[in-house]
């Protein structure tokens, strides 16, 4: 049986279920370009950042329907928080992977940084060359980069491949113009919006938070699987776990294209 609705742009998991039924017509807005942030770093001064697919993303973002099939439950492999700055992102990542050390995984990124003594390679960063670093811009091998007092930071999409080899999630917090490279069923995220506070006292920064967040929501919005208000990270994350439980107990709509 054929069905027609109109969803938001969901891309879900590898070694997909056989397909239920077809959907048609999938509804979404054209992007707007949203400013590249150095979440890497925070915003700090000296701080760049650079999607290397992003010119070329920006000219695929006109579409108007997408087919979709209806696919039994299976597991997501990547959990992607997407936000503006401040929303507190950083603390909800911190709290999951310090309490699922074992479900949760952050790729660590490549860095032209000197390594300092207390530090581990492939830790906290891979150090290497700004040879290496440039070659892997060249070849395309970065989901995004950026640079930070003088030093080049990249994350490789080699380190969120080993991360699912080891049948954890990989948890990460991108800028949502990367969706755009990551949302396949080659990486199954589910795509969590981080909302800020709707409870806290309307301060100037939270007003330009408010802001920037409905901004990211008119151009991504129809990227995301889910939205949570962030008022309180322990409410914040037991969301995510019943959004990652849901994913992987329930039917879900995916793109033809990631079928067939």
């Amino acid at each position: 049986m054929t069905e027609t609705m109109k969803i938001r742009t969901s891309f879900v998991g590898s070694a997909l279920p056989h397909p239920v039924n077809h959907v048609a017509s999938l509804s979404s807005e054209t992007a707007l370009s949203f400013p590249m942030l150095c979440s890497l770093h925070g915003d700090a001064p000296g701080c760049s950042r650079s999607n290397p697919f992003r010119s070329v993303f920006d000219q695929l973002d006109v579409i108007s329907y997408e087919e979709v099939v209806k696919l039994p439950a299976f597991n997501r492999k990547t959990l992607i928080l997407i936000g503006a700055p401040g929303v507190g992102r950083s603390h909800i990542k911190s709290t999951l992977l310090t309490k699922y050390p074992e479900k949760f995984e952050y790729p660590s990124p490549h860095t032209t940084r000197p390594q300092k003594k207390d530090e581990e390679q492939g830790k906290q960063y891979y150090f290497i060359s700004q040879e290496s670093m440039t070659k892997c811009i060249a070849d395309n091998e970065l989901v995004e980069y950026g640079s930070f007092q003088g030093h080049m930071f990249g994350t490789k999409l080699e380190t969120i491949h080993k991360i699912h080899e080891k049948g954890r999630i990989a948890l990460l917090d991108i800028e949502p113009q990367i969706l755009k490279l990551l949302r396949t069923a080659e990486f199954a995220p589910l795509v969590v919006f981080i909302a800020p506070t709707n409870t806290a006292n309307q301060s100037e920064s939270l007003q330009q938070i408010q802001k920037d967040s409905d901004a990211m929501c008119r151009a991504y919005g129809h990227y995301f699987d889910l939205s949570l208000v962030n008022n309180d990270v322990e409410e914040t994350v037991k969301g995510l776990e019943e959004a990652m439980e849901r994913a992987s107990t329930a039917p879900q709509w995916v793109p033809v294209s990631w079928v067939y």
